[in-house]
């Protein structure tokens, strides 16, 4: 019937994010007992991204949010980890969008500037209060202004992105006024 089916649609969801819990729990434990490998690839980083915006916009285009990209044009090359830096753009990017406003716009960049790698998602979300900032990348932390906010999270994806960053020698970091909204920064070496 209609009903169970609409049940089964719950069941389903919810054992999709608790799939998505364990595993994000499992890799928090592989790094902080130093057992995750980097695997090294040099990857064109801007077809990388792009796909995964893409398919990110592509599976929430009911969710009234613009997503804006300005990434470059042309190939960047990177050696990096293929899997995990996708991870902490995710990250950011799934963040930016819980936290934003109907109609507001995340975006995400990149630029290269003295042998670094800049990649950034902005959002005109919420923002981190300024007494709460020193405290977003520890584990399980979410800020008070978004506990009362009907958004699923464990406090684990940022402290996950940033430990990601570490291992690949980059670093996380962030630039936010409450209600206004909140620029990441995921800055890796060129090389």
């Amino acid at each position: 019937t209609g009903e169970q089916k609409e049940y089964l649609g719950e069941v389903q969801k919810a054992s999709s994010q608790m799939a998505s819990l364990l595993d994000t729990l499992l890799r928090v434990a592989r790094l902080d007992e130093g057992g995750m490998m980097i695997e090294r690839k040099t990857v064109d980083v801007v077809a990388l991204l792009d796909g995964l915006f893409d398919e990110i916009r592509q599976g929430n285009r009911d969710s009234r949010l613009n997503f804006v990209s300005t990434l470059p044009k042309t190939k960047l090359l990177l050696s990096t980890d293929p899997v995990l830096l996708p991870i902490v753009v995710q990250n950011l990017v799934t963040n930016a969008m819980k936290y934003s406003p109907k109609g507001g716009n995340i975006t995400i960049g990149m630029k290269e500037e003295n042998g670094m790698l800049h990649i950034t998602v902005t959002d005109e979300g919420v923002g981190i209060p300024p007494e709460e900032q020193e405290r977003v990348f520890e584990k399980f932390f979410r800020a008070k202004n978004i506990r009362h906010m009907l958004t699923s999270g464990t406090g684990l994806g940022l402290y996950l992105s940033k430990r990601i960053m570490d291992s690949l020698g980059g670093r996380l970091s962030f630039v936010s006024e409450q209600g206004k909204g909140t620029v990441f920064t995921a800055t890796i070496p060129k090389e």
